[in-house]
């Protein structure tokens, strides 16, 4: 909901500057925009897409507590029926952990940041406090490099988090795989966890507001990939 302001400056060969005139927008807007020029028949994936997104963004502001007297999704009752209300499949709550063996990290944890963007950190244990730990690898499933994470933050407990930043919204139940290095040397085993893993652990505890914000997310994930996969059917 909150409004995002654009101003565009312009120096021509001659050195004149010009300035346009200031665009707002908000995410809001654009999906009223949308609900105005398109049907639901038109555009059932992109309508279900929006209204997730928005309901998202609600659960989220009640969850950190911003403007929540202002939800985004309030005046949008006409077309809640058109949102998620199941997800498509169940969740999985699996952490993988593959060859290797931990020399220098004993451990893998995860957890899942959702206040600016979904990010994804890895926890490390460390078995030997002497070891320099130089990097974290980013795998997908089939064994592609995503990231070396090389930026540490020491935690209180004395374990090492690292954090995975570009997770889109048709990846949340995409698995992740994560192993650290000293140097060229994998020092720890690979574990694989995901936004989905952690969401169904969050849905079955207690902390109502989070157990929303996460059953939100996963909604909002499984109507992008509808959207988009549509959307790659349909340019082909």
């Amino acid at each position: 909901g909150s409004e995002l302001r654009a101003t565009l400056y312009i120096s021509d060969e001659q050195g004149r500057d010009y300035v346009s005139t200031v665009d707002v927008i908000s995410i809001l807007a654009y999906a009223q925009l949308c609900f105005d020029s398109y049907s639901y028949e038109a555009q059932p994936a992109l309508y279900t897409l929006l209204v997730d997104t928005m309901n998202y963004g609600a659960a989220a502001q009640l969850y950190f507590g911003r403007r929540t007297d202002c939800l985004v999704n309030s005046g949008l009752e006409a077309y809640q029926q058109y949102a998620t209300a199941q997800l498509s499949e169940e969740l999985n709550d699996s952490m993988v952990t593959l060859q290797g063996q931990g020399t220098a990290v004993s451990k893998l944890g995860f957890t899942v940041n959702f206040a600016d963007k979904t990010e994804l950190n890895a926890k490390l244990t460390l078995s030997d406090s002497s070891a320099e730990i130089t990097s974290v690898q980013v795998t997908d499933a089939d064994g592609n490099l995503l990231a070396t994470l090389t930026e540490f933050t020491t935690l209180s407990d004395g374990r090492l988090q690292v954090t995975y930043h570009d997770i889109k919204a048709t990846q949340l139940r995409q698995m992740y795989y994560f192993t650290a290095y000293a140097g060229d040397q994998a020092v720890s085993a690979t574990a694989g966890y995901s936004v989905e893993a952690y969401a169904k652990g969050c849905i079955e505890g207690s902390n109502a507001s989070l157990a929303e914000l996460v059953r939100r997310c996963m909604y909002y994930g499984d109507s992008a990939v509808n959207y988009f996969v549509q959307k790659g059917v349909e340019s082909k």
